[in-house]
Order: C-alpha cells, then sequence, then structure tokens
C-alpha cells in the first residue's frame, strides 16, 4: 500500500522575544510514520491557506492536532478565564476544513483539534473544566476509562470499554455537540464527549492523544487504521 499523505496543523507558540513561532509535537510524527502516513505541517502564517492546499497536490487527509485553545469568539462567547488562543490558528484549521469538505477527505481531529471541529459544525466548548462542570477533570497522562457508545467503534475496538490519555483542561460537552455530530465514546462521570464523528462526511474526532499512548496500543492503532484506510466513519461513501 502507498503511504497517505497527510496534511497536519500546527500548534502556535511565542517565542522568548515575542516571535510567532509554529510548533508540531514531535510524537505526531513518530506516530503517522509507524502506521505508514507522510506528515505534512501547515504554517499558521500563510495569508491563505486555501491557495496554499490547492497548490499543493494530492492529499488524502488531514489532522486538526492538539495545542491552544479554541478561541471563545469562535463560538460567541466572553471569555471567562484566561487562555492560550490563538486567532490564526483558528483561521488555518477553518481553511483546512473548509478545503477537505470541499475535496471531501477525511479530517481527524485530535484534542483541541476535534473541539474546533465541534465548532466549526455549530457547537461549543466548556472553556474550563473544572470551573464549569464542578469537577477536577482528568490529571495529565493519567490514564482513564472511556465508555464506547457506537457499535461500529465497539466491534473495531473489540470492546465497550477503553483506557485513554487525557491532557485537555477544556473540552466537549453532551450540551455542547454540535447537532450535526454524533459521539462514539463518553467519560460518563463528568458528561464529556470523547470521540465524535459526522454521519454525512468523513470527519471523526478524539479528545484524547493517540500519539502519545504507548508503542503498540490497540485502540491507538485501531483508530489511526480506520483514518489511514478510509474505513469506519471514513469510509468513502
Amino acid at each position: 500500500m502507498d503511504s497517505m499523505r497527510v496534511v497536519l496543523s500546527q500548534r502556535q507558540v511565542v517565542g522568548p522575544y515575542g516571535d510567532l513561532r509554529d510548533a508540531l509535537e514531535a510524537g505526531y510524527v513518530e506516530f503517522l510514520e509507524r502506521h505508514g502516513l507522510i506528515p505534512h505541517p501547515v504554517s499558521n502564517a500563510l495569508r491563505d491557506p486555501a491557495a496554499y492546499l490547492a497548490d499543493f497536490g494530492r492529499i488524502d487527509g488531514v489532522i486538526l492536532t492538539g495545542g491552544n485553545d479554541v478561541c471563545p469568539a469562535e463560538y460567541g462567547e466572553e471569555e471567562i478565564a484566561e487562555g492560550d488562543f490563538s486567532p490564526p490558528r483558528d483561521r488555518t484549521e477553518r481553511a483546512l476544513l473548509d478545503e477537505a469538505l470541499r475535496r471531501e477527505i477525511p479530517v481527524l481531529g485530535i484534542c483541541r483539534g476535534m473541539q474546533f471541529m465541534n465548532v466549526y459544525f455549530g457547537g461549543r466548548v466548556v472553556q474550563d473544566v473544572p470551573r464549569q462542570t464542578g469537577r477536577e477533570g482528568h490529571p495529565p497522562a493519567v490514564d482513564h476509562a472511556v465508555e464506547i457508545v457506537d457499535e461500529r467503534m465497539s466491534e473495531w475496538l473489540g470492546g465497550r470499554t477503553v483506557e485513554v490519555n487525557s491532557y485537555h483542561n477544556q473540552a466537549v460537552s453532551e450540551e455542547g455537540l454540535a447537532s450535526a455530530l454524533k459521539p462514539f465514546a463518553v467519560e460518563p462521570k463528568a458528561g464529556l464527549i470523547e470521540g465524535f464523528y459526522h454521519p454525512e462526511l468523513p470527519i471523526a474526532g478524539v479528545q484524547f492523544h493517540p500519539e502519545r499512548r504507548p508503542e503498540g496500543d490497540f485502540a491507538s492503532s485501531r483508530l489511526i487504521a480506520a483514518f489511514r484506510d478510509r474505513a469506519l466513519y471514513w469510509k468513502r461513501r
């Protein structure tokens, strides 16, 4: 099988002299290459991301990565806490999604990427999980169980419960999920969505970080294999 070319969004960070920089965790590159995907990061500094993608040539997939917070203005809310916001990244990811939908390219959202996809389709984000839900959220790097509520994903993963990691203080709640999207994984204690998909488009996202799971992790390998092979939610229609 030929390698799959995927474009990735990147975190935007401020350098030591106030300069804006794009940053992509090495774990994404290592994880994707292990599963036969060739990553091509997209800069947040592009004036016209759509034109860049048009000139890029063949694109087999789009991955919206983790890092940064979605600007509350994107879903019509005021900031309730100081966040790691990046309007240029919001603009870039919106352009990536526009182009992916236009070309019917599969999209995978990871952590913040999943949250932005929810906002793109009209949903909203829980800005501060402890403050807004009364729960402390999930300690970083501590595994926790999620419930698989979609039969197809349950069969794909071989069970109704999966252990995942957690590196987020923002989330998508059941109440804030866009009406166009359907959940496939939930954290029932906090009422948070851990995975969703679009029933008509090749789009799905997860709250956890498969690239930070141990090498050989079954759920992460099966998830990226479905995305790579256009199976499950990314199946050609």
